[in-house]
């Protein structure tokens, strides 16, 4: 939780708050150029909660980009996504109230990079 929200700290906040239970937007429209991006989900509930993250392309049809299980407490990190203008974000989780959200603007050259920090910091 506090790991995942310190890395998304050092970059430019854009979006945040709570994953809902059907796939609501979490991002959209960020720029009028591509951007990559920083997301960081944060665990905060009492049980293991399973994250889908999909991609809508210029407005189209939502796909599945990923989905993870994160345990309580853990974060998930995607770092260096790449996003173009018109791209937006939607994410989904098992229960309300219990997975914290982070989109930020990643530097322009940050590699894609998906990892996990335990309930300590330290990368899975």
């Amino acid at each position: 939780g506090r790991e995942g929200q310190a890395v998304a700290n050092r970059k430019h906040n854009v979006a945040n708050g709570r994953v809902a239970v059907t796939a609501t937007e979490i991002a959209g429209s960020l720029a009028d150029e591509p951007q990559r991006v920083l997301v960081v989900f944060s665990n905060i509930g009492l049980y293991e909660e399973t994250v889908v993250l999909s991609l809508i392309v210029n407005g189209g049809t939502a796909r599945q980009l990923f989905q993870f299980l994160v345990k309580q407490d853990e974060s998930q990190v995607i770092d260096g996504l790449p996003l173009d203008s018109n791209d937006s974000l939607k994410a989904l989780t098992d229960h309300a109230d219990s997975v914290d959200y982070v989109v930020s603007i990643a530097p322009p050259n940050t590699p894609f990079r998906v990892y996990g920090l335990s309930v300590n910091g330290a990368t899975k």
